[in-house]
């Protein structure tokens, strides 16, 4: 198969052929309402351990949420569906009242096609 690389950048574009493409994409996060709105961003919106941003009022969840996580000892900004959809059925919890404390460890699945 032929595959077409662009630089987004510099829009250079390449054509490489290989027998299979295995594509590790990433994002960048959607902050600056958040921004402007005051809340800490340091690539993504910087949440506690309850999903709560700064403000207590202002919640973040999925991709753009950057939450600590006390088993990898470090703050974490998770692109995946799993992800999104664990820490936001946390959040709406969080949100309704509910004691919650994010510390969900991200995991990864997949398939490699022939």
């Amino acid at each position: 198969m032929r595959v077409t690389f662009r630089n987004e950048k510099t829009k250079a574009e390449r054509d490489v052929t290989a027998d299979g493409v295995v594509a590790g994409l990433g994002i960048v996060p959607n902050v600056e309402l958040a921004r402007a709105a005051g809340l800490d961003v340091d690539d993504g919106i910087i949440v506690d351990e309850q999903l709560r941003t700064r403000h207590p009022d202002v919640y973040a969840a999925g991709d753009v949420a950057r939450f600590f996580n006390p088993a990898l000892g470090s703050r974490l900004r998770v692109e995946h569906e799993a992800n999104a959809n664990t820490m936001g059925a946390a959040a709406g919890r969080a949100m309704a009242g509910a004691s919650v404390r994010y510390d969900h460890l991200p995991f990864f699945k997949g398939r490699l096609a022939a």
